[in-house]
């Protein structure tokens, strides 16, 4: 992990190229999570609390979290280039709702928009300090130099429950033997972290297990600009807003 305030922001970059990911801490208050929290509540669909999606699109208050200069400031040096916000989703991942037990499959996010490598990616933003314990996720670091893998194409916002009530979305890797080739690494995100995450890295996570810890996480979805040859998709569709 890399503290936003004091680390060079070429030793952030040079661990994101390395393992396809990187922690950076400190880039939100406690309060501010605390006001993330608050105003995503009032957007929730209760008593499901399944994820909701784009909404910087229907919030001027989301719209200045995915436009943080901070966060901003850093995907452009990881990428060399201006980047626009392009979708995202909000993770409730409440203990006693409906999606509490969601546990996304290994999958690539990349595998959604299929743009070229390296021009997608994800900035997950930690409202709750998320572990493994309340529903974390997985990461198999360096797995982002992997091409865009065969995948189960599986239904991933909204999906039903198998029989102990656990919702398994994501479009699964096929070949497992892949996954082997890697370590997998339980994550933890402070609460206020942010993780920049390669569009290509296998990632997965766990169900919330616990009783009373919530994961709220804030995932904002990023294309690097002049990059048009990705597929916009339905569900949750990749339409630009330049930020900057």
């Amino acid at each position: 992990m890399f503290d936003i305030n004091s680390t060079s922001l070429e030793k952030i970059k040079n661990f994101y190229d390395q393992n396809g990911f990187v922690i950076v801490t400190n880039a939100f208050s406690e309060k501010e999570c605390d006001d993330i929290k608050l105003k995503a509540d009032s957007y929730a669909e209760k008593p499901s609390y399944s994820v909701v999606l784009n909404l910087h699109r229907k919030s001027d208050f989301f719209l200045s979290v995915i436009s943080n200069e901070k966060v901003v400031k850093i995907a452009k040096y990881i990428h060399q280039n201006d980047v626009d916000a392009v979708a995202d989703q909000y993770l409730y991942k409440k203990p006693s709702s409906t999606y509490g037990k969601q546990a996304w499959t290994f999958h690539q996010d990349n595998s959604y928009p299929r743009a070229p490598s390296g021009n997608y990616f994800i900035v997950h933003l930690a409202v709750d300090k998320s572990e493994k314990e309340n529903g974390g996720l997985i990461f198999l670091p360096g797995s982002h130099k992997e091409d865009i893998l065969d995948f189960e194409n599986n239904i991933s916002w909204r999906e039903k429950l198998d029989k102990d009530g656990i919702a398994k979305p994501g479009q699964t890797i096929k070949d497992k033997s892949v996954l082997e080739k890697y370590n997998h690494k339980n994550m933890t995100f402070p609460k206020g972290s942010v993780c920049f995450m390669h569009g290509n890295l296998i990632h997965a996570s766990y169900p919330n297990s616990s009783s009373d810890r919530d994961r709220n996480q804030y995932s904002m979805c990023y294309m690097v600009r002049g990059i048009e040859n990705y597929n916009k998709g339905k569900n949750s569709p990749k339409i630009r807003t330049q930020l900057y």
